[in-house]
């Protein structure tokens, strides 16, 4: 009401029984104050709005225990809560999820204290749980970008870019923390490379180099395979880990089948010293430790154990039987119905438990390798039975027809053991030390 309408008694009934604030609204009589909801609101109006709560028993009532309360257990379980939601639930969904949060406790203190005259502050609570997610989330960013940058810079250049993207979505899959997997080792290496290299200049000697290891990784990583390193003139590979495989010995033979074609049919390019190279490969499958090894500065994702070890000395073996592929039993027996044929039984240096040996044969196989590829086992059975006489009557059809080292070395030995007779424990094992 205007103040000059009050002194003329204009509005002197509208007054009676009232109470009556006198004070002025003008801006420039400085009796304005800041408000939550106003920069300058008359000073008259706060004291009215006291009196109006006052009277109408509508005045906000600070619920202080309440507040304290709720604001420890709302960032305990919300602080938890927006911890866990980015990692378990994603970047989105996290992301959503702690942005309901505040607005939910906005919403529930507007309608459970605010329409009932009592009052919490959640400014304090809602700037922690902000911070909170913030925080979390650049946590996690950097942590989760680090751990993809080492996971890619890891395994980029070993293994096919499909497991690289398979390990970057499912990281929880990759345990660089070493633990027990059975995997297929395979272990490939030039014949003769030292001889070779020596009257090889450098600079051809690293070309050719280069080019073989980029062959044979390719083939590697097509057939779902890990290149674990490169050895010298030499190359290990794994299969099994760092992700499942179920068929890992099936698809380590494949690949060794795969190199040996593309070296024979690459040897106008692939030459040392003006020879085509030659090349022997060992697989064997088994437990091994799987995980990061070395120092505390410099490490490796690789696989460890007598499995490796063994691997490593049937591609030397290689060379005594003159064939190019040599895979344990352990490979072979669960490696589908790729077609082989029987090498040995044998200790090698260090083991005393022996192991047969079988050459994985081309895929497919010619039909007229199978009467051949008949008589070899029909003549390893005999040399196992102690048949020696057939035995070696057997493996000189086969060396006649074939040349092969394999049934030379064994038309000898049967030669050997008829003139001299092996003691009654013999089992036909065969020892490599």
């Amino acid at each position: 009401m205007s103040a000059a309408d009050i002194l003329g008694g204009a509005e002197s009934e509208l007054l009676r029984g009232k109470y009556v604030l006198v004070g002025s609204s003008a801006s420039g009589m400085m009796n304005t104050v800041p408000t939550p909801l106003s920069v300058g609101l008359p000073g008259v109006e706060v004291h009215a709005t006291i009196i109006d709560n006052l009277l109408n028993n509508d005045a906000l009532i600070w619920e202080s225990k309440a507040e304290i309360g709720l604001t420890y257990a709302l960032l305990i379980g919300g602080g938890l809560l927006m911890l866990l939601a980015p990692v378990s639930l994603g970047p989105i969904s996290g992301f959503v999820l702690a942005i309901a949060v505040p607005l939910a406790i906005i919403v529930a203190d507007y309608t459970i204290f605010f329409l009932s005259g009592r009052l919490l502050g959640p400014a304090f609570l809602i700037a922690s749980l902000l911070t909170l997610l913030t925080t979390v989330t650049l946590a996690n960013y950097l942590v989760e970008g680090k751990r993809k940058s080492f996971i890619r810079r890891t395994f980029s250049r070993y293994v096919a870019p499909s497991v690289v993207n398979q390990l970057l979505k499912t990281p929880e899959k990759l345990h660089l923390v070493a633990e027990t997997r059975e995997v297929t080792v395979l272990f490939c290496d030039i014949r003769n490379f030292t001889s070779f290299a020596e009257n090889t200049p450098p600079a051809e000697l690293s070309t050719l180099l280069n080019d073989y290891f980029s062959l044979l990784t390719g083939i590697i990583t097509a057939h779902h395979g890990m290149v674990d390193k490169y050895i010298g003139d030499a190359i290990m590979a794994v299969w099994g880990t760092p992700l499942d495989d179920p068929r890992h010995q099936e698809n380590a033979i494949r690949a060794a089948l795969a190199i040996d074609a593309a070296v024979t049919g690459q040897s106008n390019r692939l030459r040392l010293a003006g020879t085509p190279i030659t090349i022997g490969i060992g697989i064997n499958t088994g437990k091994a430790s799987a995980g990061n090894f070395g120092s505390n500065d410099r490490f490796a994702y690789t696989v460890l154990g007598d499995t490796v070890n063994l691997a490593a000395r049937l591609e030397q073996l290689t060379k005594y039987y003159q064939v190019k592929i040599i895979a344990a039993e352990s490979t072979i027996a669960t490696a589908g119905d790729i077609m082989h044929r029987t090498i040995d039984t044998v200790t090698v240096k260090g083991r005393h438990q022996p192991v047969r040996l079988f050459e994985p044969l081309a895929i497919p196989v010619d039909p007229l390798l199978h009467k051949s590829l008949d008589l070899h086992e029909r003549a390893i059975a005999a040399y196992q039975k102690r048949q020696f006489a057939a035995a070696e009557k057997l493996f000189s059809t086969l060396f006649a027809d074939s040349e092969e080292e394999l049934h030379r070395i064994y038309r000898q030995r049967c030669r050997n053991l008829l003139k001299k007779p092996p003691p009654d424990n013999w089992l036909g094992v065969h020892q490599h030390h």
